[in-house]
């Protein structure tokens, strides 16, 4: 069996999968190309992360979507309904989302790499902010997600120290340089694959081309990158 054949088999069998559909049946399906590393093999995986999320209903998309105009908390409201919820537990669904990312971006899918880093930086932001102020952000999701919005404002309330430190790029803190040292990288490697060219879906790339282009360009300090984003939501 060929790995083209691997990947069109577990490709039909998500296909064919209902849109309540458990995490287990969709694993099934993709262990049909298991051990293959093939863009294409990590499509299907990255399309697997986010229907074990749920979001093989559409709305959950086109709601998220919605979000983004008109309010001044449209992004930090997208963020909060693309946020990862299946395991219920801050660290699983952030692992979750951090494994999504990766099998998007070794996918090279314009899209749904853009969709993955914004559910992975929510979740990430989400778990920073949480062990920071427990007081700020639930523990458990909605049934439409992490209310990251609501925690956003209660962390800039509840430790504002913390949230200063977030958007300072010389920040000692071990926590906030792991954070804006890996978000940063993730923004840059998100905009190399999704926000060049026409078909950029302006709506969500502005937030990242606009904080790259703040902190000096492409080749900037990924902590000053992750900071003007920050800077952006906070």
């Amino acid at each position: 069996e060929k790995d083209s054949d691997k990947v069109g088999n577990a490709q039909l069998c998500l296909d064919k999968l209902a849109s309540n559909s458990t995490p287990a049946e969709v694993d099934i399906c993709l262990a049909k190309a298991e051990g293959v590393e093939t863009s294409s093999a990590y499509g299907l995986r990255c399309a697997g992360s986010f229907m074990k999320e749920g979001f093989l209903n559409p709305n959950k998309i086109i709601n998220a979507m919605t979000q983004l105009t008109g309010a001044a908390t449209g992004t930090s409201n997208f963020m909060g309904l693309i946020t990862f919820t299946s395991a219920a537990n801050i660290t699983s669904d952030t692992n979750n989302s951090s494994t999504a990312f990766n099998h998007c971006l070794r996918g090279e899918g314009k899209g749904s790499t853009l969709l993955a880093s914004f559910g992975f930086m929510a979740m990430s932001l989400y778990k920073f902010m949480d062990s920071k102020s427990n007081l700020s952000c639930d523990d458990t999701p909605s049934a439409t997600g992490y209310n990251f919005s609501t925690c956003l404002s209660n962390f800039a309330m509840d430790a504002p120290l913390a949230a200063l430190d977030l958007i300072n790029a010389s920040s000692v803190d071990p926590a906030t340089i792991t954070i804006q040292t890996s978000l940063g990288a993730v923004i840059i490697a998100t905009s190399n694959i999704s926000c060049t060219g026409s078909s950029a879906n302006t709506s969500l790339c502005t937030s990242i081309t606009q904080a790259i282009s703040e902190a000096g360009g492409i080749n900037a300090n990924p902590r000053t990158i992750a900071v003007k984003f920050f800077d952006q939501l906070i």
